[in-house]
């Protein structure tokens, strides 16, 4: 494929952060405005195929190579990011920096810069370290090689990465992987949850996993969980958008587009089992941990097609219109089926509300405000000075919804947690 540099912010940021971790927070702020800056029409144009362009190299030096956990590689929850350190467009090892998340995931799946940047730069403040002479995070789990010259100078632990991001960044509920209560583990997949998808394709004629499908697939996980999970929570931004990122991304940027199918392509099944490291027959399914690959001859979104923010809150109202609890915040209290959601009135402070949630920008200013508000008691869990990194929270959050003029909610009222014993499991303290 043609390797695009996308960013002309990070040939400057790369020195930058070189400087002092200071000074890397200061980068991570300009990532956010640089990216923020750049005007957008999101209306949809005529998509053309461009074979060249789009083509994602997955030989040579990119060549599918399987990780070496012996030797301390990290792979965790996120299909996408295991594939893109198994074919070395990340470290091989698993530990990246947010520039190198952001430039990769930009130009070799399509996603928006609006996104990437965030969730490149929420990673590395809540999964990893920011205050490193090279923020990043672990696409999996703890682990050294998150610190630098400086010896994680600024941290109160050890990152947990990825797959101790529970009630952070990875959500119960998910599209493939086990609940952390009931599975022991957040970020294998669970092969019950992928045949409960694969299934939905069983009888077509050309299977394709479409956002439809994956629509369904949602609806059915969550009753998933809330039926044999007793634990079962959903928190507000764990739950709301970073779980909808599971069920959006694969089948807006795993599927293989085409001249034929330039705009949505196909995700067929040998697609679907090669992202999510499965291979068998129908009937007999298998999965090998940390093993995702991007398969031969495929092709990205085209240029200038990314998938942008305003298409994901697109694909948001889609998913909360065909089942609402979607964009519910609450849990199981302390047996199956017992889901009871949380008064957003009250958590809120009288701010937002269930009945008004789908209005305007309401569900969007509604889950980055109680991040926002949430943000500052699970810093302190892990940064010695968490100034730096909620300031750099805070321009990242402007940067998606600053134009939104949202009401802020001055104090989020958490004390409502106490009757989800499912909150209790997130990692360093906190629900975000």
């Amino acid at each position: 494929m043609k390797y695009l540099f996308v960013g002309g912010a990070f040939a400057v940021l790369q020195i930058a952060v070189s400087a002092f971790p200071r000074v890397a927070q200061e980068a991570a702020f300009q990532l956010s405005r640089s990216v923020g800056a750049v005007p957008r029409n999101n209306e949809k144009s005529a998509v053309n195929f461009d074979p060249a362009a789009q083509l994602v190299d997955v030989k040579g030096a990119h060549a599918f190579t399987p990780p070496d956990f012996d030797a301390g590689d990290q792979r965790g929850p996120c299909p996408g990011l295991n594939s893109l350190a198994n074919h070395n467009y990340l470290p091989h090892n698993g530990v990246a920096s947010w520039t190198e998340i952001y430039n990769t995931t930009v130009s070799v799946f399509g996603l928006g810069e609006d996104i990437a940047a965030f969730l490149a730069v929420y990673g590395a403040i809540f999964d990893g370290n920011i205050v490193s002479l090279s923020p990043g995070y672990s696409i999996g789990g703890p682990t050294l090689l998150n610190e630098d010259v400086l010896g994680g100078l600024g941290l109160l632990g050890t990152p947990q990465g990825l797959s101790g991001s529970h009630n952070k960044y990875e959500s119960d509920a998910s599209a493939c992987r086990y609940d952390l209560y009931t599975g022991g583990n957040d970020y294998k997949v669970d092969i019950s949850r992928f045949q409960a998808l694969y299934d939905l394709q069983s009888g077509a004629a050309s299977p394709s996993y479409d956002l439809s499908v994956w629509t369904v697939h949602r609806k059915n996980m969550f009753l998933k969980s809330k039926n044999e999970n007793p634990q079962f929570f959903y928190a507000p931004f764990a739950g709301v958008i970073a779980s909808t990122g599971g069920f959006s991304f694969p089948p807006r940027m795993f599927s293989n587009k085409s001249a034929k199918y330039p705009d949505n392509g196909i995700l067929d099944k040998e697609i679907l089992k090669s992202f999510f490291a499965i291979s068998g027959p129908d009937d007999n399914l298998t999965y090998t941990y940390g093993h995702e690959q991007i398969p031969a001859n495929f092709y990205r979104r085209a240029i200038g097609n990314e998938y942008i923010f305003a298409e994901f809150l697109s694909d948001l109202n889609m998913f909360a219109t065909y089942f609402p609890e979607t964009i519910s915040t609450g849990g199981n209290t302390g047996t199956v089926d017992s889901y009871a959601a949380l008064d957003l009135g009250n958590l809120t402070g009288g701010v937002y509300n269930a009945a008004t949630l789908l209005e305007g920008n309401n569900l969007a200013c509604f889950v980055f405000e109680s991040l926002l508000a949430a943000a500052p008691d699970v810093l302190k869990g892990g940064y010695s000075d968490p100034s730096g990194p909620m300031s750099t929270l805070l321009d990242n959050v402007n940067t998606l919804v600053g134009s939104y003029a949202c009401p802020t909610i001055e104090t989020l009222n958490e004390g409502q947690f106490a009757s989800y014993p499912g909150a209790d499991y997130a990692s360093g303290g906190g629900v975000l």
